[in-house]
């Protein structure tokens, strides 16, 4: 069974936006991004879940593809935000 939250990639990125939003004094911001990070999460849980052995097989392509593309989405705004 494929599980994302598992990939090493994925904790990398996760690991790396808690400790950026860790070091952001701003708290308006700081829950901004943490809630980002947090619907991140979710996203990942979603795609495992559809990936799940429970699931009989069936996938809903078009479910997984919508979660992984808010998932992408999420991780390049993030990206971008730490990256200045």
């Amino acid at each position: 069974m494929f599980e994302l939250k598992k990939n090493t990639k994925y904790q990398k990125d996760i690991a790396y936006f808690q400790s950026c939003v860790n070091d952001i004094a701003d708290p308006i911001k700081k829950k901004h991004y943490q809630k980002m990070i947090d619907e991140m999460k979710h996203h990942c849980t979603l795609i495992d879940e559809a990936h799940s052995d429970f699931n009989n097989g069936y996938i809903k392509p078009q479910a997984v593809r919508e979660n992984v593309e808010q998932m992408i989405t999420i991780r390049k705004t993030l990206k971008n935000l730490f990256k200045n």
